[in-house]
């Protein structure tokens, strides 16, 4: 019971600092890199057809460089980011950071960088991605280890393209 309520409830965000934490995760697909690269790398650009279920629009403010992505949040409500391109190779890295304008200052999880690799990896691909937020809370530090939050997202976006290919 003790344990359960460390992980579950936000004793741990009140008495420990919040922190810059970097999640990485890895998946595999027998797709080849160019025909994952248009799920997980998204720009106003990409066919919507490679936008995932919770992608309401995206937008640019400066051609090729940053642009808004508004998206569906719990069911409920939306989300806006503003994402600026740091990097992109097409089919094989893509780099960008991210904020939520509206975030009130020091809001966990509102600002970071998103860093991505596509490569060959036998007869298919492997993606490896690094998320990197400038504020999150132990009790999400912990959750996304024990839960493979990060890992299950990069799965379903595998899964999506591995179906939308056949």
């Amino acid at each position: 019971m003790v344990a359960a309520s460390l992980y579950t409830g936000p004793l741990l965000d009140r008495f420990l600092p919040l922190r810059k934490h970097s999640f990485t995760s890895y998946t595999f697909s027998t797709l080849a890199p160019d025909q994952l690269w248009p799920f997980f790398s998204q720009t106003p650009d990409t066919d919507t057809a490679f936008w995932d279920e919770d992608t309401l629009s995206m937008d640019w403010i400066e051609k090729g460089k940053t642009f808004i992505v508004t998206a569906r949040m719990n069911d409920v409500g939306k989300i806006e980011e503003h994402h600026r391109l740091e990097s992109m190779l097409p089919g094989d890295h893509f780099k960008f950071d991210f904020a939520v304008p509206d975030a009130k200052p020091k809001t966990c999880g509102a600002r970071g960088k998103v860093e991505l690799w596509v490569e060959p990896h036998g007869t298919g691909s492997r993606v490896k991605q690094v998320r990197t937020y400038d504020c999150s809370t132990w009790r999400m530090m912990i959750y996304s280890w024990v839960d493979d939050h990060f890992g299950r997202v990069d799965d379903d976006t595998v899964r999506r393209a591995e179906t939308a290919t056949s």
